[in-house]
């Protein structure tokens, strides 16, 4: 089976192709985990990455997820809010929380 084929990816199309193995499955098989070539992709939030840190700057660290996914709704850009909540877990942009003063009576 192995001389038939001249790489394991060839075989690997042909099982998939002919078994109707869903990638995942097909991926362990030969070696390549799906974690491995997921990591290997490229950021398709590339863009709204840099928009998203760029409104968090101008506001001065006070504007949180749902408020930069308004402003982002605002100039057209239709996403949604957990993915907004994901972009700035990962960039550990995180809002400044005020300070409460204590009252003494």
């Amino acid at each position: 089976l192995a001389k038939m084929f001249k790489t394991q990816i060839e075989l690997g199309s042909l099982i998939i192709r002919k078994r109707r193995l869903q990638y995942l499955q097909a991926s362990f098989l030969f070696g390549t985990p799906y974690q491995v070539q997921c990591i290997k992709s490229e950021d398709k939030y590339k863009e709204l990455r840099s928009q998203i840190i760029e409104l968090f700057a101008e506001a001065k660290g006070r504007y949180g997820y749902r408020r930069i996914h308004c402003l982002l709704k605002r100039n057209g850009i239709i996403v949604s809010e957990k993915v907004v909540r994901r972009i700035m877990s990962d960039e550990q942009l995180v809002v400044k929380k005020t300070k409460k003063r204590k009252l003494s009576f």
